[in-house]
């Protein structure tokens, strides 16, 4: 096993911890172990990572890895060349044990680079449309989507990472689509007035629901006048509307249902008797 079509192998990133002003970690790279060198170019650093790897065991090798990633800004690129040095070390050796023991090592830091990478993918994974798009439909206001796409767009910009040409559109311009495709809803709503979302504040009935659906029953059936209702509404409006509006004296829904067997005019015996129900005729004329 050869490195990838014999290229050159590079570590942008060396760390190195000098011992005579910090205190080193067991798993970190130090001065000694670059004895007489002043400057540790990428020739000696691939020689101690190959010694390294040569004189420990697996175990440690996986510690060792997981220790250096900590501290690099691109572990993955750390990573693919390191994964690239001990695929050159593989077919060094006739021993098949020595063999066996660089393709396990091998194998493990192939297995850290796949981690590394699925961190990564999820990292920026809110920069993937398909994910705002979802986040959207759980918003309710064109304000708030608006405020969301923003945010999204600003972040993007802000930490645009390298990558290839994408298929799709960029970030950033499905961003705009967006909020151009949301704004020129928003204007025909208001053009064309389409109704708004509005905040529901229900009133807490205290006394009986029966007392609540007596009073309502009233305004729909005594006659004014002019022989016409107070309140012109079906009995299926009204229960809606008591529904709509009210909470029941413990703070829960007033069913539909319950409210219309209480307007039914021949349910007389779910409505509340003369002495204890509010009388709107009464009222009406005092």
């Amino acid at each position: 096993m050869s490195n990838d079509l014999n290229l050159p192998i590079v570590f942008n990133e060396r760390l190195v911890v000098n011992t005579a002003i910090s205190k080193a970690h067991p798993y970190d790279l130090v001065t000694d172990d670059f004895l007489g060198i002043k400057q540790i170019e990428n020739i000696q650093y691939c020689s101690v990572l190959i010694k390294k790897f040569e004189n420990w065991k697996l175990e440690e090798c996986q510690e060792f890895v997981k220790h250096q990633i900590k501290g690099l800004t691109d572990p993955i690129s750390w990573l693919h060349s390191l994964r690239m040095l001990l695929a050159g070390r593989v077919d060094k050796d006739k021993d098949r044990f020595i063999t066996l023991g660089w393709l396990m090592k091998h194998a493990l830091v192939v297995d850290e680079l796949k981690d590394a990478e699925l961190r990564l993918f999820k990292k920026y994974r809110k920069f993937d449309f398909d994910e705002v798009s979802k986040e959207l439909c759980k918003l309710d206001s064109y304000p708030e989507k608006l405020k969301y796409l923003i945010k999204c767009k600003t972040e993007y910009l802000q930490f645009r990472h390298e990558e290839p040409k994408p298929i799709k559109p960029e970030f950033d311009a499905q961003i705009d689509l967006e909020i151009e495709k949301i704004n020129q809803v928003a204007e025909l709503d208001e053009k064309y007035g389409q109704p708004k979302s509005t905040l529901v504040i229900k009133a807490r009935w205290l006394g009986n629901v029966n007392v609540l659906g007596d009073l309502f029953f009233q305004l729909t059936s005594l006659r004014q006048t002019n022989g016409k209702s107070y309140l012109d509404l079906t009995v299926q409006q009204t229960a809606e509307l008591i529904s709509q509006t009210f909470l029941d004296k413990d703070g829960r829904e007033i069913s539909v249902e319950t409210m219309k067997t209480i307007l039914n005019p021949s349910r007389i015996d779910k409505r509340p008797k003369e002495n204890k129900q509010i009388d709107i005729e009464s009222l009406i004329r005092s």
